[in-house]
């Protein structure tokens, strides 16, 4: 699997060099280690692949906006929030749900590994407790800062990584970026004074999908025949 997330690192450093650069450096085996001893749940092998080569997003509100618009999480973020899950766990139901024989009618459950988060309370998930028709360890998207449906969007973390790359591939992000504007001396003082360091630059990283994820359930209720 490593050859995937290579290709997806690939993918990127292709389509958005910007995004690539600023990828933070990857985990140890032993901050990796950590989450399934927290946590009692399985990391899957592609995502420990992922965290390996870059532990996460720890520069929240800072440009680019992640690499697939929303904060992958270091170990210790999905260690913190898995623990905010379990502190909360029952407190709280979905406003609905999109496919309600696969997914589960809770918010917060101790059977579902965070990785990832728009930085507004929107997560995606792993889900380890899915209903009587889903699937061990699916990927769903779970808001629970927003009213909307929790969603089913791939089988395996293995499938969303496919359905990361196929998005790149197919031109469904794009760069909202303030150096489009710039001026000869503008370009200038960045690549002097600030030797080209894209933190420095005003970059939002976007998408063509749904903020709800709801085409991309309907892309997976389709495959799926549901």
């Amino acid at each position: 699997m490593k050859n995937k997330i290579d290709e997806l690192l690939a993918t990127i450093a292709t389509k958005f060099p910007e995004i690539r650069a600023t990828l933070p450096p990857g985990a140890s085996e032993e901050q990796i280690k950590a989450i399934t001893e927290t946590t009692k749940l399985e990391v899957p092998e592609s995502l420990k692949d992922l965290l390996r080569l870059t532990n996460g997003d720890e520069k929240w509100g800072e440009s680019p906006h992640a690499f697939f618009s929303y904060f992958l999480y270091s170990c210790d973020r999905i260690i913190g929030e898995y623990k905010f899950f379990k502190e909360q766990e029952n407190n709280a139901v979905p406003d609905s749900l999109y496919q309600k024989d696969l997914v589960k009618n809770t918010l917060y459950n101790v059977k579902r590994l965070p990785f990832a988060t728009d930085g507004s309370g929107q997560f995606l998930c792993i889900d380890y407790d899915p209903a009587e028709k889903g699937i061990y360890g699916q990927v769903i998207y779970l808001p629970c800062g927003e009213s909307e449906p929790v969603s089913v969007i791939a089988d395996s973390f293995d499938d969303f990584v496919d359905l990361l790359i196929d998005e790149y591939k197919n031109d469904q992000f794009y760069i909202d970026d303030e150096r489009t504007e710039w001026d000869e001396e503008e370009w200038e003082e960045w690549r002097t004074n600030d030797q080209s360091d894209y933190s420095k630059v005003e970059i939002n990283f976007e998408h063509h999908r749904r903020c709800d994820w709801t085409d991309i359930a309907d892309k997976y209720n389709a495959k799926k025949g549901i």
